[in-house]
Formats: C-alpha cells, sequence, structure tokens
C-alpha cells in the first residue's frame, strides 16, 4: 500500500513540477556601507581583538573581543568608533566590560 501510494505522489510530482519547487526566498540586502579606516583595525588587533569580514561582498565586520586575555574594558570600547559603521556583530564574552561601558555600544547602528 505504501509502495502504491508513493508512486501516486511521484506521478503528481512529474505532472505539476511547478508546485513541488520551493518559492523563492528573497535575499535580505544589506546597507551599503565604506570600507573600513585601516588604521582604526589595527587599534582593535593591538588590544587582541580579532576583526573578520561577514562576507566577501559586503564591508561590515565580525570583532571579537574575547580572545584579548582580559586587556578589553570599558575604556578600550572607544577603538570601536573608527569602524561604528561597519561592526555587524561584536563578541565581548570574557571581557571586562561593565554595563556602564556598554554606553560606548551606542555609535553602532548596524549592531
Amino acid at each position: 500500500m505504501n509502495a502504491l501510494m508513493l508512486a501516486f505522489a511521484l506521478a503528481a510530482l512529474q505532472e505539476h513540477p511547478a508546485q513541488a519547487e520551493a518559492p523563492p526566498v528573497p535575499k535580505e540586502q544589506l546597507p551599503a556601507v565604506a570600507e573600513a579606516d585601516p588604521a582604526a583595525l589595527q587599534k582593535i588587533r593591538a588590544l587582541g581583538g580579532v576583526v573578520l569580514p561577514v562576507a566577501a561582498d559586503t564591508h561590515f565586520l565580525s570583532v571579537h573581543l574575547g580572545l584579548s586575555d582580559g586587556k578589553i574594558d570599558d575604556a578600550a570600547l572607544e577603538t570601536l568608533k573608527g569602524v561604528a559603521e561597519q561592526i555587524l556583530w561584536l563578541n565581548l564574552a570574557g571581557t571586562g566590560v561593565t554595563d556602564a561601558g556598554l554606553k560606548h555600544l551606542a555609535v553602532l547602528k548596524n549592531l
């Protein structure tokens, strides 16, 4: 019986293949941003941060500060201002950032 049902399902798909295809998913468009200032990137890396591109076709960045051996505190977040427009993802895990330091993140409009 199951084989018969499978045969009917396959026959229906062959007769109406357009119905079997999933509708196209619209690709989300990210806003265009300028390339990050190399000097600003160097300041983040000097603190032990890791800066990676989010994708090949955009200037957005992923910044990881949790690998910096505890050098990141509230004041260190000031270094992010130079790439505020480009930061899409930010990892502060394991840093010394406090609630008071989060005010520095207000300029990260694409976060």
